[in-house]
């Protein structure tokens, strides 16, 4: 099994509920932009030795596939996981060899990992927000639903992956949100009313914030905020001394814009709060 198709893998299972099984499996290779993944639906899916092809051998991006896995019944999903096992004993392997009967120190802990999956949400974000830049005015009204749509699949998939996880922490969920809000705030200005106008992008990103913060999460071993940090192109002279006031402030700039493009929210004071909690957790 690829190094991507395990990534996938690892997704997959964690739509399903087996999320333990899922970081288990998770890799550091979020760089990788493809995959030899396709699909129709479950009834025609099937693996072969490179990795998930349909009838026509047509070719998926992962974050396609990961699009496609989100809109499936759980039913489906275990279907395609049965046939699959019955069919490549390696998946039945994968989940004997990850039965929660113990917990193992597992490689996603590392802050490496973390901060792989961090850019790979980073740069997905950023190629959404700015599909429809050279656009026609029209053709980014028509669009721009499927770019909010995009948006929140990317918030959703960043909140599992280094959050939902046995093994999430807060602070590297926090900072992955943080980058998408950023990413959004940047679009042009149409799309950016739109997302924070209209689709409330700002409101799922700012509650799902106050989640993570309030079910505080944390590696047995502390992360670096260094490494962290610099997924979100701290200034180069910033010292280790100040590194949590300037996440701080950051957190609190951003808020502040999304806030102003949501003044008709009945609770506003939400982007507020979020900012009041994480000075109380970590300043």
């Amino acid at each position: 099994m690829t190094s991507t198709s395990k990534r996938l893998f690892a997704y997959f299972l964690s739509i399903i509920g087996l999320d333990r099984i899922a970081h288990a499996t998770a890799t550091n290779d979020t760089n990788d932009d493809k995959t030899n993944l396709s699909f129709m639906s479950e009834s025609t899916l099937f693996v072969s030795g490179d990795g998930l092809l349909d009838e026509k051998l047509q070719t998926y991006d992962a974050w396609s596939l990961q699009t496609w896995l989100s809109g499936l019944p759980k039913t489906a999903l275990c279907h395609i996981l049965t046939t699959t096992a019955m069919k490549y004993p390696k998946v039945i392997q994968l989940i004997e060899q990850h039965q929660p009967r113990y917990l193992p120190p597992l490689p996603c802990c590392a802050e490496g990992d973390f901060y792989r999956e961090m850019i790979a949400i980073k740069d997905r974000a950023r190629s959404i927000v700015h599909s429809l830049d050279q656009g026609r005015p029209s053709e980014q009204f028509a669009n721009q639903a499927s770019v909010a749509q995009e948006l929140q699949r990317v918030v959703r998939y960043c909140t599992n992956t280094l959050h939902a996880s046995t093994h999430g922490h807060s602070l590297a969920a926090l900072m992955g949100l943080l980058m998408i809000a950023r990413e959004g705030l940047d679009a042009v200005p149409e799309i950016r009313k739109y997302l924070f106008g209209k689709a409330h992008l700002g409101r799922m990103l700012v509650l799902e914030m106050t989640g993570v913060l309030k079910n505080l999460k944390s590696s047995p071993t502390p992360l670096p905020w260094s490494l962290l940090l610099s997924a979100l192109d701290p200034p180069p002279s910033l010292s280790d001394r100040h590194q949590v006031a300037w996440l701080i402030q950051l957190l609190g700039d951003v808020c502040k814009q999304m806030a102003n493009a949501d003044q008709t929210w009945a609770y506003l004071q939400e982007y507020d709060n979020v900012v009041a909690i994480a000075a109380h957790h970590w300043a």
